[in-house]
């Protein structure tokens, strides 16, 4: 899911993730920040927690955008054993406005 809630006065962008542990390993995402169209930055960590071997988890976060503002992209890392692996910058397709 993603999406902006609110108004014009005050929004928030939601995203929530869920994550499918196909490995032998213990994973974690981490969702650390998005990055606006503006080229701007809002920084934050969310996390799965450890995600044992073939199981699920998910993570939502959300960030408070600035005026008139709208996401690009979302900065996510890849934990497998407590040790980073990927580190991405995730393009983001223009998500819906709701409220």
């Amino acid at each position: 899911m993603s999406e902006v809630r609110g108004d014009a006065g005050s929004r928030t962008y939601v995203l929530r993730v869920r994550v499918e542990n196909t490995t032998d390993s213990t994973v974690e995402l981490r969702l650390v920040g998005v990055t606006l169209r503006d080229g701007s930055a809002l920084d934050s960590v969310s996390s799965t927690g450890a995600i044992r071997a073939g199981t699920t988890g998910s993570v939502t976060a959300a960030w408070d955008l600035p005026t008139d503002s709208m996401p690009a992209a979302v900065d996510a890392v890849l934990l497998r054993d407590g040790t980073a692996v990927a580190d991405r910058s995730v393009p983001l397709e223009r998500p819906p406005i709701r409220g």
